[in-house]
Order: structure tokens, then sequence, then C-alpha cells
């Protein structure tokens, strides 16, 4: 039991030390990182205690949506290494400097990818507890707890998201450049 804690620990640990750097291997600004997954929830925090904000009217639409949301971050994170492998395996014979560098950032984005991927089951799975918790609690105080961090998790969620699709972008992106040269 204690080995799945230690490795959701790792998850964490990873899924958070991701956001310190991009998928050229570059170190991000730490007030940047900071500004966005830190002071942005302690604000989401204030007003939520400010405004007692309660959601139970929405939990079982969340439930359902994170469901499915999770089940499909699932099948995403087993079909990366495959990916990776098939990358490598067609360009390991091109020795151009364009194609290694592509390659390098290729694996860096494919690291933070699965690193940001179980980051965001972790929270997934995090958020459904919660909101069950939700659901059947009827202290007033513990239900505002609940929902500040249920909304703080929320907002990450949806920050790793935008990062993820960010990233796959620019991969994307890149992609299309290497083909169009390989055309020419």
């Amino acid at each position: 039991m204690t080995f799945i804690f230690r490795q959701i620990y790792r998850i964490i640990k990873d899924g958070t030390k991701s956001l310190l750097y991009d998928i050229d291997g570059k170190k991000r600004s730490k007030f940047q990182v900071y500004l966005g997954f830190t002071f942005v929830p302690i604000i989401i925090c204030v007003i939520t205690i400010w405004k007692e904000i309660n959601f139970k009217d929405i939990i079982d639409t969340l439930l359902t949506v994170l469901s499915i949301f999770t089940a499909l971050i699932f099948s995403v994170l087993f079909s990366i290494p495959d990916k990776l492998s098939q990358r490598i395996e067609k360009l390991k014979n091109k020795t151009d400097n364009s194609t290694k560098n592509y390659l390098i950032r290729f694996i860096n984005f494919t690291r933070s990818f699965v690193q940001q991927i179980s980051f965001i089951i972790v929270i997934c799975i995090v958020l459904i507890i919660l909101l069950v918790f939700l659901k059947v609690i009827t202290y007033n105080i513990i239900i505002l707890i609940l929902t500040t961090i249920s909304l703080i998790l929320f907002y990450n969620l949806t920050m790793y998201t935008l990062m993820i699709l960010s990233n796959i972008y620019i991969i994307l992106m890149n992609d299309i450049d290497i083909n169009e040269k390989d055309l020419s």
C-alpha cells in the first residue's frame, strides 16, 4: 500500500517539476509558474470563501464529466510510448542537426507529456473523491473547504490541460515543418 502512495507522490512531484521546463528543456521563469499555479489559486480561495461558493447543484454533472475525461486521458497515456518508438525508428537514420534537435525536443515533450498526463489523472481522481464527499457532507465549513480545494484543483486541471495542448501544438507544427522539408 505504501508503494502506491510513493508512486502517487512521485507523479505529483514530477508533474509539478514538469512546469519548470519547456519542451526544449529550457527552464521557465519561476515567477510565471508561481503566478499561474500558486497566486491565482490563492485568489480563487479568497473569492470562494468570501462569496461562499457552493456547487452542489452541478456535482452529478461534474462527476460524470470527470469520469469520462479521466478514462480518455488514461487511453492517451498508453499510446504515447508507442508513438515515441515509432518516431525514433522513423528518424534514426537521419543525421542532420534539425532532425536531432527535433528528436531531443520530441523526447522532452514525451517525458513532460507523460508526467503531466499522469498528474492530471491524479487530480481527476482526487476531484472525484472530493465531489463525492461534497455530495454527502452537510457541515457548511467542511463544504466550503472542500469547495475551495475543488476549485483550485479544477483550475490546475484546466491549466495543465492548456499547457499540454500548447506543447502538442508546438510538436505538431514541428512535424508539419519537417514533413514539408522532406517534400521539398
